[in-house]
């Protein structure tokens, strides 16, 4: 019973004194077009009844959260082009 007590107690004695725990989010400040996120990998989809491997295209905007993702049908210079 004292053991509970002082399990429950302890953590709100330390925010009092002013020791209590780390903040552990930090918000990001960021400039639009500062940063980005780019993931590009290979998926398997089902392409009229087939079992297809292509190539996918992930780009996310950091500051607005926007993204763009583009299927390519392979990993060449060429299928790039639009």
């Amino acid at each position: 019973m004292v053991r509970a007590y002082i399990f429950q107690r302890r953590p709100e004695i330390r925010v009092e004194e002013g020791r209590g725990p780390p903040q552990a989010f930090m918000p990001q400040t960021l400039r639009p077009g500062d940063e980005a996120e780019v993931d590009f990998g290979a998926v398997w989809i089902n392409l009229d009844g087939v079992s297809t491997k292509v190539f996918l295209f992930s780009l996310r905007l950091s500051f607005s959260g926007k993204a763009v993702h583009i299927r390519i049908q392979g990993s060449a210079r060429r299928s790039w082009t639009v």
